[in-house]
């Protein structure tokens, strides 16, 4: 069993990916695209501060839906 202070990497889904690229396209065409660069760091930012250090305290999708990423 690994030491619970280890990091874990966090890996994309295929439709995530497909769906940050559509979410990004689509603020780019209505705004500009330094906006869509900062609406998507800010997606990345907050994902990488609210998830916990450790992914089994509980159920990562709990986290994700706080952050407004629904499946």
């Amino acid at each position: 069993m690994k030491h619970s202070s280890e990091f874990y990497r966090v890996e994309a889904s295929r439709v995530f990916k497909l769906s940050t690229r559509r979410f990004r396209s689509f603020i780019e065409h209505n705004y500009s695209e330094s906006i869509a660069d900062n609406v998507i760091t800010n997606i990345k930012n907050r994902i990488k501060e609210q998830l916990p250090i450790n992914p089994k305290i509980g159920p990562i999708s709990e986290w994700l839906l706080s952050l407004g990423i629904a499946e």
